[in-house]
């Protein structure tokens, strides 16, 4: 689950102050165990690994309840991430359908589908 830490990483650095502790408890609380994001697998299956990934993308406020994505909160978090606004469009143009039967895998996919972006896309 390496790029599942990537991800927390990146949503680390483009919040401040207490969201970021807001994060790291959102890992703890969502399973990864005492030593937190650290502990995560190095390879991501829908069957053990979606709850985790719907549960912090839940707490951090990326998704709502039912695995949709929140758009407002997505641009305020990743607006320090992407270059422009034409580059945080296109990931949420890309990534922001729900694509999944339960929320779990709605999360999973979101997930996998930020992963697929070309590394031009997200800025430096």
């Amino acid at each position: 689950m390496k790029s599942f830490v990537v991800l927390l990483v990146i949503c680390a650095e483009a919040w401040a102050g207490d969201k970021f502790l807001d994060l790291a408890q959102a890992v703890k609380e969502c399973g990864a165990g005492p030593g937190g994001a650290n502990e995560l697998k190095e390879s991501l299956d829908l069957q053990k690994d979606g709850a985790t990934i719907f549960c912090v993308l839940n707490k951090s406020g990326l998704i709502n309840e039912n695995g949709d994505m929140i758009e407002s909160n997505v641009r305020e978090i990743y607006k320090n991430v992407y270059g422009s606004e034409k580059e945080l469009d296109t990931v949420i143009l890309k990534c922001g359908t729900k694509n999944g039967k339960t929320r779990e895998e709605a999360a999973f996919n979101y997930f996998i589908c930020y992963q697929t972006l070309p590394p031009e896309t997200k800025k430096p």
